[in-house]
């Protein structure tokens, strides 16, 4: 050992550096550390770690114009995957509201034209009765129904109404020979109350649609095509 009383302080680092093996290189010196602590493989691992840290910059730096027009092309993708489903939003928004006001225009109809009980005695055949005086109503009410609000209902609904307004038209052109009203009675033959049966039937099935429309949304999605046509 040195007597460092006559060295320099620079001098005495590069004496105690010298002792443990450590040279002014960093590299020498990180090389070293590596053979020393983890040998060979430790060694080998870095070089491989560092070869493979410069290809994938290299393949990034080569592939960048191919990496940013994929991403461009993705972005613009994502966008128009956007505007469509914004686009279907706004047409269910408002198929909905068109559905709600059809549905509240059938129900007025069907309020309109299903007869209330006027007296404690009376029965369904009084009802009849008042269907049949007012038939012609009926139908023009049925009719309009149609032709205002169609596109808000479903092709099941649009049956049931449909068929309603073909029992009215029946009792009109070919039942109403049956009506017969005198000073103190109304009479209506057997066909002419059995085909106003079956109006109020078509009614109360399209009446039970409707609110099921309603409830589950199913005015896109009715699997029962129409079989009529307004006219």
């Amino acid at each position: 050992m040195f007597p460092t009383s006559s060295l320099t302080e620079v001098q005495c680092n590069e004496i105690q550096f010298a002792s443990l093996g450590i040279g002014k290189d960093p590299l020498e010196n990180l090389l070293s550390g590596f053979l020393t602590i983890g040998g060979v493989g430790a060694f080998a691992w870095f070089v491989a770690r560092l070869t493979a840290d410069t290809r994938a910059k290299q393949w990034l730096q080569k592939n960048k114009a191919v990496l940013d027009r994929e991403t461009e092309t993705h972005k613009a993708d994502l966008a128009k995957e956007a505007d469509r489903k914004r686009l279907l939003l706004k047409r269910q928004e408002l198929f909905f509201a068109e559905e709600v006001e059809a549905v509240r225009a059938f129900l007025q109809s069907y309020r309109s034209i299903m007869p209330e009980r006027r007296t404690p005695h009376e029965d369904w055949s009084d009802a009849r009765t008042y269907i049949a005086k007012d038939i012609d109503k009926i139908d023009e009410e049925l009719r309009n129904l149609l032709k205002l609000h169609e596109a808000g209902l479903s092709e099941s609904a649009i049956d049931a109404i449909s068929s309603a307004r073909d029992s009215a038209q029946t009792i009109i052109y070919d039942m109403y020979d049956q009506y017969q009203e005198t000073e103190h009675e109304i009479h209506l033959g057997p066909d002419l109350e059995r085909e106003i049966d079956r109006l109020v039937d078509h009614l109360n099935k399209a009446k039970a649609r409707v609110r099921k429309d309603l409830r589950h949304g199913s005015m896109a999605i009715d699997t029962q095509p129409s079989s009529k046509k307004c006219t």
